[in-house]
């Protein structure tokens, strides 16, 4: 259906989101070349079709994407941009998930104390605007951090409570996630 919903007759915020699908499709299948394509595109049609709120989320998308699958330099190149398209949007969730995904990126380069920092700024966020998707994912940060931390006790709630927001969810890769880290 995405693949249908790319067909320049239809409007670009159709085609971005069917892009973004495709990125999705492309990254769990494990064709991260595709996957960066795929998103570079949602992310170029979301910008056509003026719609702040998707161009926030298809910047968001690949933000994340890239800080997955690298190189570094281009997560940090691309980190100004989202950072505008998600201000002007101006959602509690979109920011929500910036500080998600950044809490990741300083999780990997080794800045605990900033990824804490940016969790609880994404769950202040989420305060106002509940999401049980970005909950678990800041849940599953949180739960990381206290493992490289060696807080194992602490880890092991936070991923619990993790597994089980993103059990009712209903998103899959993110229980694994929780799972995965939790069995590490």
């Amino acid at each position: 259906l995405a693949v249908m919903d790319r067909h320049p007759s239809l409007p670009a915020a159709i085609r971005a989101q069917a892009e973004s699908t495709l990125a999705i499709v492309s990254r769990r299948n494990g064709d991260h070349d595709s996957a960066v394509r795929h998103a570079q595109s949602a992310a170029s049609l979301a910008q056509e079709s003026n719609d702040p709120e998707r161009m926030a989320w298809a910047h968001l998308h690949l933000f994340r994407l890239l800080i997955d699958v690298g190189p570094i330099d281009k997560v940090l190149v691309a980190l100004p941009a989202v950072r505008r398209s998600v201000a002007k949007a101006g959602t509690n969730q979109s920011s929500a998930y910036l500080h998600t995904c950044v809490s990741v990126l300083e999780g990997q380069i080794g800045r605990l104390d900033e990824a804490r920092r940016h969790c609880d700024i994404a769950d202040s966020l989420l305060e106002r605007s509940a999401n049980t998707w970005l909950t678990a994912s800041s849940l599953v940060n949180r739960g990381c951090i206290a493992c490289l931390t060696c807080e194992f006790d602490k880890a092991t709630t936070l991923l619990r409570s993790a597994r089980e927001m993103a059990h009712r969810s209903g998103h899959a890769s993110l229980v694994h996630a929780a799972d995965a880290s939790n069995g590490h």
